[in-house]
């Protein structure tokens, strides 16, 4: 019985292994961490799948990040709606857009 085909087969498998990347750490920010009174910040999460893989992962931010991020989203459709876009071109533009 030949061995060699087993053990380049066993090879792949273990040189394969040693690619496979371990899960990203979610960084965490200072505001997250405790709140003035002392008390741990509600946090607001979501399953999110990232381009290029299958697997979902979970991303967490506080609630206050999360209305920041809304009040910019509804600054920016205010901003489009009453100028027509006139500013997002021009933006983009001195961008070399």
């Amino acid at each position: 019985m030949n061995a060699t085909p087993f053990a380049a087969a066993v090879t792949l498998l273990l040189a394969l292994g040693g690619c496979a990347e371990a899960p990203p750490v979610p960084p965490t920010t200072g505001a997250a961490v405790a709140t003035a009174d002392g008390a741990a910040p509600k946090l607001i999460c979501h399953m999110e799948t990232p381009t290029g893989t299958n697997f979902p992962r979970r991303y967490c931010r506080s609630a206050e990040a999360v209305a920041a991020d809304a009040e910019g989203v509804a600054a920016a459709e205010r901003q489009v709606t009453q100028d027509g876009g006139v500013a997002a071109q021009q933006q983009m533009k001195g961008r070399g857009y």
